[in-house]
């Protein structure tokens, strides 16, 4: 072998080993990170599975107390406990990343639990619950006593030296009886749910069908789109429930927020953030200004604010798709703003991912309704509604009053018949019966 030969050899060999060298270097940097990232997720895990923990102890007790008490004083703030608490542990089940449709379930249920203490709180500063109250209060605790139960049994993973992640909750042994239960609880209808605000049970995202779909990369990049000013964006998980999609939280402002985009389309499924509310100054029309403004910038078009109500300071928006000034009530879209801040704190798109196509929305407007002549009409529009059997239908909406109540009438337009009349009961909170 001539010397020229053995001088190349020498080289290429030398080559090979460094880069070798470096390519592991790389991977052992590679996977450090990895493992880093890993256990900084593992955290975010934790800390929301022991605040989760937490504050369902605290609401469960809680609401055990208040309907045992009798004084309007005590009872408030308890109450007011609860609604916090309550809309808390539900940001931090959203974090930990197991959005199945039971979970879409059990949070709304505190969702719901939060604003109906909200509700019942202030109430107590003009008269007393009544007995039914007090034992819905009682069943409400014995259902947030099950799921906290449930969710202390994977403390034995913790023991065993296992992380808990999303995936740990998609078992849940009980969360199908907790549902059971829960849906022999009757609510009063709150106003900020506005009519029609379940629209249809229907489960396929139909706005969705027709959509690429997108990268977890590519969907936190939608995160500094839909929030400019969000900061400290981490990426949670993924929801495995009819919707799919990925989660992350992050900062905006002084609030902490919990984002669901979908994984097709990349589309804002949810938000949830709490704030701390000590001096509200917003009117509620200046935060249906700042919701008008949200709504468009997280990619919804042609929505319009078809109920507004402000409860406890938090403001509820429902949007609602409309075409040709026709009221689409099934493509429903539930905000919440910050009185005090502007903020946005809550977003529901559900009702939209799974409802909004393109609809034939000719209607027949020489309808001529009989309506009762103790009534005085405020307003009319036409609209299409959902009905219990999964189906839409063209109506007509005639909000008027008799004397100091307002009520909400809807008639099929092909029958001329009334289909659903609702009564708004002005007070704390405000009811829809």
């Amino acid at each position: 072998m001539n010397k020229t030969l053995k001088i190349f050899l020498v080289i290429s060999l030398v080559v090979l080993l460094a880069a070798a060298t470096g390519l592991i270097v790389a991977l052992v940097y590679a996977s450090a990170d990895r493992d880093e990232a890993q256990t900084r997720l593992n955290g975010v895990y934790e800390k929301s599975y022991f605040d989760a923990v937490d504050y369902l102890g605290d609401v469960g007790t809680k609401l055990d107390k208040v309907s045992v008490l009798s004084g309007p004083s005590l009872q408030s703030v308890l109450l007011a406990d609860v609604r916090r608490e309550s809309e808390l542990a539900a940001s931090d089940l959203s974090r930990l990343g197991a959005e199945t449709e039971n979970m879409e379930k059990v949070l709304k249920f505190l969702n719901q639990l939060s604003d109906y203490a909200g509700y019942l709180s202030g109430k107590l500063n003009k008269e007393t619950l009544t007995k039914e109250e007090k034992t819905d209060l009682a069943r409400y605790a014995g259902l947030v006593k099950d799921l906290e139960q449930d969710l202390r049994a994977l403390q034995e993973k913790l023991v065993r030296g296992d992380s808990i992640d999303g995936s740990a909750l998609s078992d849940f042994s009980l969360i199908d009886d907790l549902i059971k239960t829960y849906s022999s609880v009757d609510y009063p209808e709150m106003i900020y749910d506005g009519p029609f605000s379940d629209g249809l049970d229907e489960r396929t995202a139909k706005s969705l069908e027709s959509l690429s779909p997108v990268g977890r990369d590519g969907a936190k990049d939608l995160v500094t789109e839909y929030f400019p000013e969000a900061t400290e964006i981490e990426y949670v998980g993924e929801s495995s429930a009819t919707i799919q999609a990925y989660l992350f939280s992050f900062r905006l402002g002084r609030n902490e927020g919990t984002l669901a985009l979908t994984q097709k389309g990349g589309k804002v499924l949810s938000y949830n953030a709490y704030c701390v509310i000590d001096d509200p100054t917003l009117t509620e029309e200046e935060c249906v200004e700042k919701g008008d403004e949200y709504i468009k910038k997280l990619g919804f078009s042609d929505m319009k604010a078809v109920w507004v109500n402000n409860n406890n300071s938090t403001v509820y928006i429902n949007y609602a798709y409309v075409y040709d000034d026709i009221i689409v009530y099934p493509d429903l879209i539930k905000i919440k703003i910050c009185s005090e801040t502007g903020d946005l704190i809550g977003v529901e798109s559900q009702n939209y991912l799974y409802n909004h196509v393109p609809r034939d929305l000719s209607f027949d407007k020489s309808v001529v309704l009989d309506l009762d002549e103790s009534l005085t009409v405020v307003s009319q529009s036409y609209c299409v509604v959902p009905t219990d059997g999964e189906r839409e239908i063209a109506a007509k909406e005639v909000v008027a009053r008799k004397g100091s109540d307002l009520y909400y009438i809807y008639y099929d337009l092909s029958t001329e018949r009334e289909i659903r009349c609702l009564v708004v009961i002005e007070d704390e909170g405000r009811l829809l019966r």
